[in-house]
């Protein structure tokens, strides 16, 4: 008779945090240790982006990727604009170089950490989060430094608005995921002085960060997601 096979955990979800979590700590060791070294940081973050695309190389990861080298960067420039956060040593637009493979990690990381822990946000609708994040900035724009309380309020609102009627357990995986993660790699670059908010209230951040990025970084993947049905299903 034969021995009953036993079945093995699949390591994938674990080697994707494993590898998240590096990336993460070699982002922030860039932006705490070179932000006066704008070349030598983007040199750095940039390997990391390389380093994503050798282990997160599937079409979702590229759309993600992608999808957040647009719309990220756009979005800092009006941020920076509104003057909610600067950046100390800006190179074009008032962002550093660095802030472009910045951005292609933010959502293909957060994208992984939610398929690691339960889900991957999906949409059918392009207009839905390019509203929620175009309205977001705006609001953030208006009221980020002279009433942060209504711009947090705004957006836990604008995000029931877009989202409510859609919502599903991976979407709330996701909304975690981002909202920690960006904030959680602004700690220490923040008080090393790579870049201030103009109200720091807590630990150098605006209270509406963590929900700020919760809800933009939900909005990159759901625009990622989107981006599927712009080619007709064979």
């Amino acid at each position: 008779m034969k021995e009953p096979i036993e079945r093995k955990s699949d390591p994938t979800p674990v080697m994707d945090v494993s590898w998240v979590a590096g990336l993460l700590a070699m982002t922030m060791v860039a932006m705490t240790l070179f932000f006066a070294q704008p070349i030598a940081c983007t040199a750095i973050i940039t390997l990391c982006a390389l380093l994503s695309l050798h282990r997160f190389h599937t079409v979702p990861d590229l759309r993600a990727g992608l999808v957040g080298c647009v719309c990220g960067p756009l979005a800092e420039c009006a941020a920076t604009a509104a003057d909610l956060w600067r950046y100390s040593h800006p190179q074009i637009g008032g962002l550093p170089l660095w802030a472009l493979p910045m951005w292609w990690l933010f959502p293909v990381c957060t994208r992984r950490l939610a398929l690691a822990f339960g889900g991957e946000p999906r949409e059918s609708l392009l207009l839905r989060p390019l509203l929620a994040m175009g309205l977001e900035i705006l609001w953030l724009c208006r009221w980020g430094n002279g009433s942060p309380g209504l711009a947090l309020l705004g957006i836990i609102v604008l995000g029931a608005l877009c989202y409510g009627r859609s919502w599903s357990r991976a979407d709330s995986v996701a909304v975690v995921c981002c909202g920690c993660l960006g904030p959680f790699a602004e700690v220490i670059p923040i008080h090393a002085g790579a870049f201030q908010y103009a109200r720091g209230d807590l630990l150098g951040m605006p209270v509406w960060l963590a929900p700020g990025y919760a809800l933009f970084g939900i909005g990159l993947l759901r625009l990622a997601a989107a981006l599927r049905f712009l080619k007709p299903e064979d």
